[in-house]
């Protein structure tokens, strides 16, 4: 069941406020006697719309510390409950893995820089070769186009007049040395000449001869059809160089890209390594584990000697090797009820008052509000926690809190008891004591607080509003003939 709330409670209030006068009006009247009305001033004043609730003091920031790598605990330097600086050397641990993942991470990161280099050279150079092979490829065609021309066309007039006329020298040439011969082997039979100028007139007579022979077969190859797979070879050899051409005149015309995109990716690559380097390089200096924050250390769950499980974040389902506590934040966490939850944003200013010394007063401010409800005996609440903006020494973690959280604070605005209010057909509305008569006013309300209510519009600042009638003074000896007490009604001496 669903506890009343404080606006019912203020309007069941109101209502027996205003039934309450308006019996005893009818009273007073038949008594004859004038009611005594009990009556209260429009003033100024503040404001200070409110949820209170109940908490926890507990550590701002705690930190639960898994070691990065599997390895021994070579040294121990901490006990729980030391005080420790940021930065503090606390642990230390030995991992041949994480070393030989350093030592890997520097290889890789030299054959990078060996690749990108070369990438970098090629994109210099990358135009001049590939201009370099183009005209080598158009070379090389332009020499296969003309073998094939040849071989089809045959040879020209002038190459077969040559030809002839090299046939017929070599002939002339071998008549003379033939009669030469003749007359030298007539000559040398009878003793007229030597040995030697009988042998070379031979010998001139075989390369005259040779001469023939060569010229002879020269014209006949100039004046034969071209063989077939000569041609046939020709032809091939220049679809090919038309092939080799195209693409590299492809390659001219991408080459500056392709090399670009090779240069890209190598320079990728290189800062891939880096960062595999950066990585291995952090990994060993986390070997030496040290306080990221001063604080108290709270536990610790490993001796040295014993070896540790590398843990990654989202996958601690081993024990922290070691739980660090702040002693410079604090927060308080309370649970609220979903009536006054809605009503509460972040940086909201908060009072703080602890059950361990409640003659100090703590600030601090809303820091998170949770969506996650707590249902007990029927009643939902959503966790608040609320940052202490200033810390005492005598603070622990577990003190009680109680918290009061300021939804909203007016200062010098115009101001009544909220049990002065009355509703007439869902309006606001107040008796004021006019000439000394009662007058049912429309006021335009705002914020509540401190049993005090806003007045916007309706009222000015010192006019009398009616909270209450008080009894006529009865005859000696007699008792009053009635009394109505208001719930929350301040009565004015």
């Amino acid at each position: 069941m669903r506890r009343p709330g404080k606006l019912t409670i203020l309007l069941v209030a109101a209502g027996v406020l205003a039934g309450g006068l308006l019996v005893w009006g009818v009273i007073a009247r038949k008594a004859g006697k004038a009611p005594q009305y009990v009556t209260t001033r429009v003033t100024r004043g503040t404001i200070m719309s409110a949820v209170d609730a109940t908490g926890e003091l507990k550590h701002g920031r705690q930190e639960y510390i898994y070691w990065e790598v599997t390895g021994t605990v070579t040294k121990l330097l901490v006990s729980p409950g030391d005080t420790v600086r940021e930065g503090q050397l606390l642990a230390r641990l030995e991992s041949q893995e994480a070393r030989d993942h350093l030592a890997d991470a520097r290889d890789s990161l030299e054959i990078a820089r060996i690749k990108l280099a070369k990438a970098e050279e090629a994109f210099k150079t990358a135009r001049q070769d590939a201009e370099l092979q183009y005209e080598k490829a158009k070379a090389d065609l332009a020499a296969a186009a003309l073998r094939l021309e040849e071989l089809k066309e045959g040879p020209g007039a002038p190459e077969l007049e040559t030809a002839r006329s090299n046939l017929r020298a070599a002939e002339w040439a071998y008549q003379a040395a033939e009669k030469e011969f003749a007359l030298n082997k007539q000559l040398f039979a009878e003793g007229l000449i030597a040995k030697k100028e009988y042998d070379d007139s031979l010998q001139a007579l075989e390369a005259a001869r040779d001469q023939v022979t060569t010229a002879r077969l020269r014209l006949e190859e100039l004046t034969k059809p071209p063989d077939e797979k000569e041609l046939a070879v020709a032809e091939a050899a220049v679809r090919q160089a038309e092939i080799n051409l195209f693409f590299a005149e492809r390659h001219l015309e991408t080459v500056e890209t392709t090399r670009y995109e090779e240069l890209t990716a190598a320079q990728l690559e290189y800062r891939r390594q880096q960062r595999n380097l950066a990585e291995a390089e952090k990994l060993v200096a986390s070997l030496d584990l040290r306080a990221p924050f001063t604080g108290l250390v709270l536990t610790i769950n490993a001796a040295e000697g014993e070896e540790v499980v590398a843990t990654s974040r989202g996958q601690e389902t081993f024990l922290p090797f070691m739980v660090l506590a702040s002693h410079d934040r604090w927060e308080v966490q309370a649970y609220v009820n979903e009536e006054d939850v809605v009503k509460i944003t972040l940086g909201m200013p908060a009072e703080i008052v602890l059950l361990a010394k409640e003659d100090r007063v703590f600030t601090g401010r809303v820091s998170s509000v949770g969506a996650e409800a707590r249902v007990s005996s029927n009643i939902v609440t959503y966790p608040v926690t609320v940052q202490v903006e200033e810390g005492a020494e005598f603070f622990r973690p577990g003190m009680s809190a109680d918290l009061l959280i300021i939804i909203e604070k007016k200062e010098d605005i115009l101001i009544l008891p909220q049990a002065a209010i009355v509703k007439r057909g869902g309006r606001s509305m107040v008796q004021v004591l006019r000439g000394g008569k009662i007058q049912l006013v429309p006021v335009e309300t705002g914020i509540t607080g401190n049993g005090m209510v806003e007045i916007r519009s309706g009222l000015e600042e010192g006019e009398e509003v009616v909270t209450g009638v008080r009894e006529a003074a009865a005859p000696a000896g007699r008792q009053p003939a009635g009394r109505i007490n208001i719930p929350g009604v301040r009565i004015r001496r």
